[in-house]
């Protein structure tokens, strides 16, 4: 079965289920609003589609933090575990990395404008924001031995960079400590990094920059929050 397939699988039934959820759950939408204020914990399941033509899309997981400052501001703090293949772009070899895989642990601070609907269970809401993507890069194990075989040592870099964020969602109340989230997100960013050739017999070595490494990405997730 195709990775996309199974993710719409899941991803319906996911809804479903959560749809059941808030109905079992006597549609706890109206304590929540009342309260107007207060703190949640997530954990996230993310579908990345990554917006360069040399990087896998893949799954990805976290968690978040959510303060509800009001009715309708809330500010969310999120993390996330990202790794993926990189397939190497030899068309602009100076703005990728070459076969490989690469992780990327993003950490952001996101705003968000609610609009509770107070007939039902629901909080649709858009959001902005950004922060850091911490990353690292592993080359592949064929590509390390043939460069060894040749009596050379090759290593690559990704340096951390910043990241920016839009996007909007949808909570479902289930309970009054209970909330389902389905999001959507786009993400701009770009990371430079270097390449290095090292000798193993003289240790002479030559790095190459690497510039603008495109990490753009559409994510769709599912989260589940604790509210406390």
């Amino acid at each position: 079965m195709g990775t996309n397939k199974l993710f719409r699988r899941a991803f319906a039934t996911g809804l479903v289920v959560l749809s059941l959820s808030a109905l079992a759950g006597g549609l706890g939408a109206e304590t929540y609003e009342q309260r107007g204020s207060a703190l949640a914990f997530g954990l996230n399941g993310d579908y990345v589609l990554n917006n360069a033509k040399d990087h896998d899309n893949y799954f990805g997981f976290g968690a978040s933090f959510l303060v509800v400052l009001t009715k309708n501001i809330a500010i969310e703090f999120s993390g996330q575990f990202d790794k993926y293949a990189t397939l190497g772009d030899t068309a602009n070899p100076l703005t990728s990395v070459s076969p490989g895989h690469l992780t990327q642990i993003p950490l952001q601070a996101m705003l968000q404008l609610r609009l509770p609907l107070n007939t039902l269970p629901l909080v649709p809401y858009i959001t902005a924001g950004g922060g850091i993507s911490l990353n690292s890069f592993t080359l592949d194990d064929t590509m390390l031995a043939a460069y060894e075989a040749q009596g050379f040592n090759l290593t690559e870099e990704v340096k951390s960079s910043l990241i920016l964020s839009v996007g909007a969602g949808l909570d479902l109340v289930a309970s009054n400590h209970l909330m389902a989230d389905l999001h959507f997100r786009y993400s701009f960013g770009n990371a430079d990094g270097s390449a290095t050739i090292t000798d193993q017999i003289s240790g002479e070595t030559a790095t190459q920059a690497l510039t603008s490494i495109n990490l753009k990405s559409m994510v769709i997730g599912l989260s589940v929050k604790y509210v406390f």
